[in-house]
């Protein structure tokens, strides 16, 4: 589950940036034309220029029908994380009981860090160089995305129901768009604004069952998974600072790794607490 949350989100990330028609490289039929002159002087430039400008066409007509071919996989990967999520939320409630939240957190990361190492081990080891230029935003990626967010969720499960946990990670949209607003000075665009709206309205109709008085209210427990909730949307926001060569499973083999460190002190001193 561990693993399907961070490499559905970050191969969701990626695919989207593939897949967009946007960062297709542009065809010029003319440079084209021009080389094929230079190669074969002998050829009618006229002759050869048509043709050209014809298979450029063709190209750029057929790579929409890619594009669209893949659009339906960073959905899909998109609805597993999110499913993930849910059932992280849910199992984590089960077990609450039993395993402290610190101790939840860290053994959950140490297993993905054994599970997903065999896959991450070359694709870090080949951008250790990159890595280094950026140790800092890389550092601070562990903090939020892996120490911070799920050990302030699971804390904050301890006296709190899953259902209101859900209920409230629901606002990370609106809390992503506000934090990119602040740290990179992008706005919301309109279609953006309409759907966080909508998903607003859908929040509060499940919380207040359609009733102006509801029974839910928000304690220690929601402020400490809202807090989580905000620590989530820095990550998502922060992560795009990344350099492509890094993002993907360089990215998720670092992060974890260095997560599980961050939270083995934290993890001990709870063990001596608790």
């Amino acid at each position: 589950m561990t693993t399907f949350t961070i490499f559905g989100y970050l191969t969701f990330s990626k695919n989207v940036r593939m897949t967009s028609p946007r960062n297709a490289p542009e065809v010029d039929p003319h440079s084209q034309a021009c080389v094929t002159e230079i190669k074969h002087p002998e050829a009618s430039p006229i002759k050869d220029v048509g043709t050209k400008e014809k298979d450029a066409k063709r190209a750029m007509s057929d790579r929409p029908q890619q594009t669209q071919s893949l659009a339906w996989f960073p959905i899909l990967l998109a609805t597993i994380a999110t499913m993930s999520w849910a059932g992280n939320i849910t199992l984590a409630k089960l077990v609450n009981a039993n395993i402290p939240p610190l101790g939840l957190s860290f053994w959950r990361w140490a297993v993905a860090a054994v599970v997903l190492l065999p896959f991450v081990y070359k694709p870090m080891k080949d951008k250790w160089p990159l890595f280094k230029q950026h140790l800092r935003l890389v550092l601070l990626l562990a903090l939020l995305g892996v120490a911070g967010y799920n050990s302030l969720v699971y804390i904050a499960l301890e006296n709190t129901l899953s259902t209101n946990v859900v209920i409230l990670q629901s606002a990370s949209p609106l809390m992503i768009l506000l934090v990119q607003f602040f740290l990179l000075k992008q706005a919301a665009t309109l279609k953006q604004t309409l759907a966080i709206l909508t998903s607003a309205i859908g929040v509060l109709l499940i919380i207040t069952k359609g009733q102006l008085v509801t029974d839910f209210a928000i304690g220690n427990s929601e402020l400490i998974a809202l807090f989580g909730i905000l620590v989530w949307a820095t990550y998502s926001v922060l992560v795009q600072k990344l350099p492509d060569a890094l993002k993907g499973l360089p990215i998720l083999g670092y992060t974890v790794c260095l997560g599980v460190v961050m939270i083995l002190p934290f993890y001990i001193a709870e063990s001596v607490l608790y």
